[in-house]
């Protein structure tokens, strides 16, 4: 074992690793689901491998392919280059427009920036830029900063519209959309996949099979896709038992509603300097109406836009710890509070790091027993460094300052607060009339540790989210392996471009260009290992959740009924980063708003049949993320299909009623996590009872439409399932062998730029044409289709993001 004392050893340590191309099978719940691998260690000896022996021939291959590497990289270092910033980056966009002035800007937000309506700050400038779309208060805030880095003085200014004129804002929402622009040129990017496709021995016909022609609708390509037809025939039959259950759809009042928040108005106005008079600029407005120029100001908004106009996320973690009879809570970290518009594609990373790590160098397996000896307290990091008022935990639940926990007095004061508890525990049972009512271990333990996401609206109502990081119901190894697996949150606000994610997960491969030489150097039997230096702080968070935010949006095209996100959507992704012998995921949507486009009508309850679908989507979209069984035979979907099949009833419950739990046969805490959903106001579908199947539910808002599905463990909806898996060919053990030994194996930049070259023409394809190559018709060959690598290396990536850093 490695011990290493002080915080300053970057608590962090387990946020770097050296690559992560794993490709695996895997089976998934839902909300939240996981996925897990299971495989044996792969043992190499420092001997060369058979591709390798020849001497002669050794210098010549290595050398071959590290030219390779070099022309890759440089070919992936171009298609970075060549990416349209502009999509995604407020100062890129400002800087192309700055020639053409105020006249520009203005022209820009109005013409390709659409309104959708929602109280408050949601987006802010990056995320209203990504998304192309947002309400009068965000498209205010995106065109001030686009004028303000062109130089010009700035401000947003407040009004209260009549209902007439909010009518006419909400209108807005009717008008046609245009295409996305393509990431990047379309033939320069032609050519640099061909110069790829030829590097990695692939064909270029597989580029051209996966583009996605320009102008064309993206969910024409999902339609014919088995994925596509479960979410279809799964939102069926939601709809069909709510309604012979006679569960009400839609919200009478949602005109009304959507109506009155858009009466409270923003709008800019600028100046070019201070000698110069204000002018107004209304960007939501394609066809400006006269009323504009009558509009009275309210409140100017200066520099910022007011805390009670954002939308806000506040993240804490607490530690409840057992004291005789007593329960007590610490919070390990002091409240974390942003607004959500300035986490527009950003994941943040929460984990509890112990101060003793096992020695990957020289172990396979981690030893729990002896980590759990050596290890004398767990550190709360969040991001890159240790967690703002941060405190020091231990596996009994005492809390201790950083520093002292960092110091050579800390096993000093651990030893010190178990035997108090040893010996109240002592003094306790001695009072106790019967043997075995107390015993010195249980006198003080830790009981729990949990995360609590705040996500607080404009006014200040806020919904709190509580997330256990600890199994307090398993073995002593499970306990310690759940409490120290790294939390990844995102909060969803709108849509990302293609430009965005491409361009994110470049940035991490081209990072790594030393790291890959390596690795090369290592197959061909050069040593020893090392990791370049300038290549450790390279970010290690999980970007599965940008692929999330496509799949998510990918089924709402131009030419179908759209929906869009309203307020904040949370997902939460888990993973093992002490134990690499297993490859342990959980993906989380925590919440999902969304609201109907059309407001041509009333759009109820039309427009709560398309947000279920689009629920439903969305709990099958969070499968192929990590790499799962997206028809969820595994997940929610499976449960109940296999509930139906041996043949139980499925009970619709209306949402407040409780007393129906009583006819429901299950577990105490799936009853109490459905009890939850439907005090929240969830009406919930779910077979009457479960045996081998375990717990799962659908659950829908019936006013407003929005649709999970559920599994349960009795802590906040996550999912509990372990599942053994085939081993993917090539890559994952590409992953096992340079994260446990110092040796690596002929063939790593084959499997490097497959993974790389897969992942690229299907970003820059279609989603469609990813889920049928993966799935196709035969659902029972899906597995091994996925160990195909032409068939996979893109899911590959997708299911194991979080191990490239």
């Amino acid at each position: 074992m490695l011990r290493m004392n002080g915080i300053a050893h970057d608590v962090l340590i387990w946020g770097i690793g050296i690559v992560a191309l794993a490709g695996v099978d895997v089976v998934h719940g839902d909300s939240g689901r996981q996925a897990t691998v299971d495989d044996s260690p792969v043992a190499f000896s420092g001997t060369q491998t058979s591709a390798m022996a020849g001497q002669s021939d050794q210098g010549v291959r290595l050398e071959e392919e590290l030219r390779r590497l070099d022309l890759l990289m440089d070919a992936f270092e171009e298609l970075r280059f060549q990416l349209d910033r502009t999509q995604f980056d407020v100062e890129a966009l400002s800087l192309a427009l700055q020639p053409g002035g105020a006249i520009a800007y203005l022209d820009y937000v109005t013409n390709q920036v659409y309104f959708e309506q929602y109280p408050g700050l949601l987006r802010g400038a990056a995320g209203a830029l990504m998304s192309r779309a947002g309400n009068a208060l965000d498209q205010a805030v995106l065109l001030a900063t686009l004028m303000s880095d062109g130089g010009y003085d700035v401000r947003i200014v407040r009004t209260e519209l009549t209902g007439a004129q909010a009518q006419q804002l909400i209108e807005q929402m009717l008008v046609e959309r245009s295409p996305h622009a393509p990431p990047a040129e379309t033939d320069v990017t032609l050519e640099i996949l061909e110069e790829i496709a030829e590097l990695v021995g692939r064909s270029p016909e597989l580029i051209d099979a996966a583009m996605l022609p320009i102008g064309g609708d993206p969910t024409e390509s999902l339609m014919d896709t088995a994925v596509y037809e479960s979410t279809l025939a799964q939102t069926a039959m939601i709809l069909e038992l709510l309604a012979a259950h006679d569960v009400p759809l839609g919200d009478p009042d949602y005109l009304s509603r959507i109506r009155n928040e858009a009466k409270d108005y923003f709008w800019v106005e600028y100046r070019r300097t201070q000698a110069n008079p204000w002018r107004q600029a209304h960007p939501v407005f394609r066809d400006p109406p006269d009323w504009l120029a009558t509009l009275e100001s309210l409140e100017i908004l200066d520099r910022e836009v007011p805390e009670p106009l954002q939308y806000r996320i506040r993240f804490v973690v607490y530690a409840q710890q057992k004291w005789g009879h007593d329960e007590r809570t610490h919070m390990l970290m002091a409240p974390w509070e942003v607004p959500v518009a300035n986490l527009a594609g950003r994941p943040q990373v929460f984990q509890l790091t112990p101060d003793s790590v096992p020695d990957e160098q020289s172990e396979q397996h981690v030893d729990w027993d002896q980590l759990s000896d050596d290890m004398r307290f767990m550190f709360p990091r969040f991001g890159e460094f240790l967690a703002p008022g941060a405190v020091a935990l231990d596996i009994r639940g005492n809390v201790a300052d950083p520093e002292a926990a960092a110091s050579p007095m800390a096993g000093v004061f651990a030893t010190g607060a178990q035997r108090v508890g040893e010996a109240a525990g002592a003094l306790d049972a001695l009072g106790q009339t019967q043997a075995g009512d107390a015993t010195p271990e249980a006198f003080v333990d830790l009981i729990g540790v949990y995360a609590e996401y705040s996500l607080i609206a404009p006014g200040g109502q806020e919904i709190s989210i509580r997330r256990d990081l600890l199994d307090p119901e398993t073995d002593a190894q499970s306990r310690l392996a759940s409490l120290l697996r790294e939390q990844t949150f995102m909060v969803f606000t709108g849509g990302l471009p293609d430009a965005f994610i491409i361009n994110a997960y470049l940035d991490r491969i081209l990072a790594l260009r030393e790291t890959f030489r390596t690795m090369i150097r290592l197959g061909a039997g050069e040593g020893p290992f090392s990791v370049p230096a300038a290549e450790l702080s390279t970010d290690t968070r999980w970007l599965g959740h940008l692929i999330l935010s496509r799949l998510s949006d990918a089924e709402n095209g131009r030419s179908a009924p759209r929906t869009y996100r309203n307020a904040p959507g949370l997902v939460i992704y888990e993973t093992d980063t002490i134990d690499l012998s297993t490859d342990w995921q959980r993906i989380d949507i925590a919440t999902n708003p969304r609201r109907p486009l059309d407001v041509s009508q009333s759009a109820e309850p039309a427009g709560v049949e398309l947000l279920v679908r689009s629920g439903v989507w969305e709990s099958h979209a969070e499968g192929i993320v990590i790499g799962a069984d997206a028809l969820g035979q595994a997940g929610t979907i499976g449960r109940i299909s296999a509930a139906l099949a041996a043949g139980e009833q499925l009970e619709v419950i209306h949402p407040f009623d409780v007393s129906s739990l009583r006819s429901l046969r299950m577990e105490s805490h799936a009853l109490e996590a459905i009890r939850q959903d439907l005090e929240s106001g969830y009406a919930v579908i779910v077979p009457r009872a479960f045996a081998e199947t375990g717990a799962g539910w659908w659950r829908i808002d019936p006013m407003r439409g929005n649709t999970l599905a559920m599994i349960a463990d009795g802590r906040g909806g996550q999912v509990k399932e372990y599942m053994t898996v085939k081993e993917g060919k090539g890559m994952l053990k590409l992953l096992k062998t340079i994260r446990f030994s110092q040796h690596c194996f002929d063939g790593t930049l084959q499997n490097v730029a497959d993974a790389m070259f897969g992942f690229i023409t299907v970003m820059y394809g279609d989603v469609g044409t990813y889920l049928r190559s993966v799935y196709g018709d035969d659902l029972d060959a899906a597995s091994e289709r996925m160990n195909a690598c032409e068939r996979t290396i893109v899911r590959m990536l997708i299911s194991a993001s979080n191990r490239l850093p």
